[in-house]
């Protein structure tokens, strides 16, 4: 019978704080395998490549995958049945969000982001799930949402409305695979300061309105993520699913 590895599916890993999370979690999975849509697909594979320097034990397989094509994720399946990997864990970090006001959202924008946000969760972690439990393996998933899946702010709507969701979905995924023993968990971060948003998050204005808000005073860093979602995937959260860990620094105590 061959050997199988018990794999991390890491859905978006080139998002913001995908490498923090890639590099806390090659040290817990004997393998890794990270998706990225096709126009982010170098970038990922240059963390990827870091990676298998730095832990030369690790197999990191990296796939192209447009996280809104529904049906894309069976082919991540078989290219992981290809090469004898089996899902234990799997984080979708897969986001994205347009800022306008509630009249100038169309309905292709509407349309884009549920996909991606919301829907693609559904089926990915339910294709996941699936080759957990055909393996009869006891796994753990986690869902990236936000701070504003709790509170919500302007120039957001849809956005709001599909973190709100996708953290109700987890608490459904939670309730109907706990008999399989798969676990389902949110981690809802604050602002992530990166290279990417520098500029946005540092401007006086935005420190303003957003950084007084937050108690600790400082944005969130992505190993604040990363280690959150190392923990609700490690055997020390055996007995947490359906929840969400708001990792903001007490933003969301002034704002519900």
């Amino acid at each position: 019978m061959t050997d199988y590895k018990e794999a991390v599916i890491l859905i978006g890993a080139a998002c913001s704080f995908g490498y923090d999370i890639v590099s806390k979690l090659s040290r817990q999975f004997p393998a890794m395998v990270l998706t990225e849509h096709p126009d982010r697909y170098e970038q990922m594979s240059a963390a990827a490549d870091d990676i298998r320097k730095r832990n030369r034990d690790t197999t990191v397989l990296c796939c192209r995958f447009d996280a809104a094509c529904v049906n894309g994720f069976d082919n991540i399946i078989c290219q992981m049945e290809e090469n004898h990997l089996m899902a234990k864990a799997m984080v979708y970090c897969a986001g994205i969000n347009a800022l306008l006001p509630a009249p100038r959202v169309s309905e292709e924008i509407w349309d884009r982001i549920l996909e991606v946000n919301l829907k693609g969760f559904f089926f990915s972690s339910r294709a996941a799930a699936g080759q957990m439990i055909s393996h009869d393996m006891r796994g753990s998933i986690v869902a990236i949402a936000s701070q504003h899946s709790v509170a919500v702010n302007y120039d957001r709507a849809p956005y709001c409305a599909s973190k709100a969701g996708l953290v109700h979905l987890v608490r459904e995924m939670a309730l109907e695979y706990a008999s399989c023993g798969i676990r389902f968990n949110a981690v809802s971060p604050s602002f992530i300061l990166s290279e990417s948003n520098s500029n946005l998050l540092l401007d006086h204005s935005f420190c303003s309105s957003c950084l007084d808000k937050i108690p600790l005073g400082r944005y969130a860093d992505g190993r604040d993520v990363a280690g959150a979602v190392r923990f609700l995937l490690s055997d020390e959260s055996s007995f947490v699913t359906g929840h969400n860990l708001i990792v903001d620094g007490g933003y969301t105590i002034r704002q519900v």
